[in-house]
């Protein structure tokens, strides 16, 4: 950004009149959010994902993870943790994975979902409990367990 003398302006409140007198090519608006934390029994247990990215939590290897939240940051994560030879599992609670990443790098990011054997995404499934390592889901009516996980949550932001 300094480098290519880019002007960023933080903690403001911004009017059309800043704007106007600014006269940029371009605005782009960077409005921040907050994590998602939907009401289920034991996802305080969990990791967070930014905790994961900022590298403040040592990750497992050669073990069983669960993302829950097959965004694009989600994806991420998983990711991350197959590469360090976890079996991983996302679950997302729409019909498909990345839905929000543009087409061309979400064809390649399935791709790697579909050569990586480490890698596995529940779509249309929903967690409704978390106790101790074992989370239980619903995936249509049938309620299934997944035992011995450790959890990454990136159950999506709010803005």
């Amino acid at each position: 950004v300094e480098r290519k003398q880019i002007k960023v302006i933080y903690n403001k409140t911004v009017t059309f009149d800043d704007v106007k007198h600014e006269n940029p090519d371009k605005v782009i608006v960077a409005t921040g959010s907050k994590p998602f934390n939907p009401n289920i029994e034991g996802v305080d247990t969990t990791v967070a994902a930014w905790d994961v990215l900022n590298g403040d939590v040592t990750l497992p290897e050669n073990g069983i993870a669960l993302v829950l939240g097959g965004g694009i940051l989600g994806c991420e994560i998983a990711e991350i943790l197959a590469d360090k030879g976890n079996q991983t599992t996302v679950i997302e609670i729409t019909s498909q994975i990345a839905a929000g990443l543009e087409p061309f790098h979400r064809l390649h990011l399935l791709s790697d979902f579909d050569e990586n054997d480490k890698l596995n995404a529940l779509t249309d499934s929903v967690v409704t409990k978390i106790i101790s390592k074992n989370v239980t889901y619903k995936c249509g009516e049938e309620e299934k367990i997944l035992e011995e996980t450790s959890l990454y949550p990136h159950l999506g932001r709010n803005l």
